[in-house]
């Protein structure tokens, strides 16, 4: 975000690729903050699903024995 003091006055090539290369290394840490939730969350999620194939494999175990009982 540009200050307000900067719109007010002219700005030089190098200040302005100065200010372009903040912003982009302030993205790219935003970006590896983004990617390292979304790697932790994925893993997160894979273990919730294999939890859930468990409960099935169980539930269906459970009404095989009871047919068979």
């Amino acid at each position: 975000m540009v200050d307000k003091k900067l719109t007010t006055k002219e700005l030089t090539t190098k200040e302005l690729l100065a200010l372009i290369e903040k912003h982009e290394s302030n993205c790219a840490i935003r970006m590896a903050n983004i990617e390292r939730k979304f790697d932790s969350g994925s893993k997160r999620f894979a273990r919730i699903e294999m939890q859930i194939i468990g409960i099935y494999g169980i539930i269906i175990a459970l009404d095989i024995l009871n047919r068979v009982i």
